[in-house]
């Protein structure tokens, strides 16, 4: 047997559902049993959801990355971060497509130093 990581990304506009449909769909994959056999060499072992973006009437667009999932932390900024030093809230989407990643250790992004003007 060989395993293959496959990734698929849904995108469902916020503004077409109802607003707990991110509570709905949490709690919906954990009820589900795995692995999931879809054929005699096909099987699903895990699903992982691990961003959620919403409107948000301060900045347009929030998003925050499930339990267990952050974003390196070179893609957060001043400019775009809404979390702490965990990288874990974004404001907008980030402009690379990347979603948040697995944590595999408690990483602490250090903030970005603001240029000096050399005076």
């Amino acid at each position: 047997p060989v395993d293959i990581d496959v990734e698929i990304v849904l995108r469902i506009p916020t503004s077409t559902v109802p607003s707990n449909i991110f509570d709905y769909f949490r709690n919906y994959l954990r009820t589900i049993n795995y692995p999931i056999t879809v054929s005699q060499s096909l099987a699903i072992k895990e699903v992982s959801f691990t961003t959620a973006c919403n409107p948000n009437s301060d900045y347009g667009l929030q998003c925050q990355c499930e339990n267990g999932f952050a974003w390196p932390c070179d893609m957060c900024n001043s400019n775009n971060s809404c979390s702490n030093q965990t990288c874990t809230c974004l404001i907008g989407l980030p402009s690379n497509d990347k979603f948040c990643q697995p944590v595999t250790n408690v990483t602490i992004c250090e903030p970005t130093p603001t240029p000096s003007t050399g005076m």
